[in-house]
């Protein structure tokens, strides 16, 4: 009682229901951190000295942001029954016995999340690509019709749609680099391209520039992550938004 007493006397700060849980061995250390995190802008919603407990976890349960359902704890012994019973609640804990060593590692790791949280998005949308065909290079006429193209501007992906003036020639099926079917290909890059319902000589021809169909959803979810796109990229978007 009388420790819970100091903790309120003299570690005073703003409770955010969606900030972090910290956890120190002394009032002095958790008021350091307290003041480290205030200067680094990141709130918090329960503050205390001890072990990390079971009521840890149960509030830490409670934070809506998943980047800040993590407890931070400054010279704590953790073992792994509590780092297992922390993930079972959905919660990170990032612990040592050097306070900024602790917020560093925090940081780095939203960095990381977000990170992998856009290279996720941008595998599931379709890009804004534009492809030149290349002369003498049509290798079949149809189903599918299979032919080279220079990436001008953007992102070549399977299943996206090219069209021709405006008008849609087809799905893009496989694309292929010296033999090999690669995932994707970009500004630069030349290679060959199966695509369904197109039909050379008939809404595709040699030389003829193709770009990609997308829907005014894609345009705005490309728009979400349009700081993470190459500039190619943003000036084909913008492009095409324009046409």
């Amino acid at each position: 009682l009388i420790e819970e007493v100091k903790i309120e006397k003299y570690v005073e700060f703003e409770k955010d229901p969606n900030g972090v849980i910290i956890k120190a061995d002394t009032v002095g250390s958790l008021e350091a951190m307290v003041k480290l995190l205030k200067e680094a802008g990141i709130p918090i919603r329960k503050a205390d000295i001890g072990n990390i407990t079971r009521e840890d976890f149960i509030e830490g349960e409670l934070i809506q942001d998943k980047y800040r359902k993590v407890i931070l704890a400054f010279n704590i012994k953790i073992d792994e029954q509590t780092i297992n019973e922390a993930k079972n609640f959905g919660l990170k804990i990032f612990s040592s016995n050097i306070i900024y060593r602790i917020i560093d590692e925090y940081k780095q790791w939203i960095e990381e999340e977000k990170k992998k949280e856009i290279e996720a998005k941008l595998a599931a949308l379709p890009r804004p690509v534009k492809v030149r065909v290349i002369p003498g290079a049509i290798f079949r006429s149809s189903r599918p019709a299979i032919f080279g193209v220079d990436i001008l501007e953007g992102t070549l992906k399977p299943g996206i749609a090219l069209k021709r003036e405006g008008k849609i020639i087809g799905t893009v099926k496989e694309i292929q680099s010296e033999g090999r079917t690669i995932p994707q290909a970009i500004k630069g890059e030349r290679v060959a391209i199966s695509i369904e319902d197109a039909i050379v000589g008939r809404n595709v021809f040699e030389n003829d520039i193709l770009v990609s169909e997308l829907s005014r959803e894609d345009i705005e979810k490309l728009r979400e992550v349009l700081d993470y796109l190459r500039e190619d990229e943003k000036k084909l978007l913008i492009e095409i938004i324009g046409n």
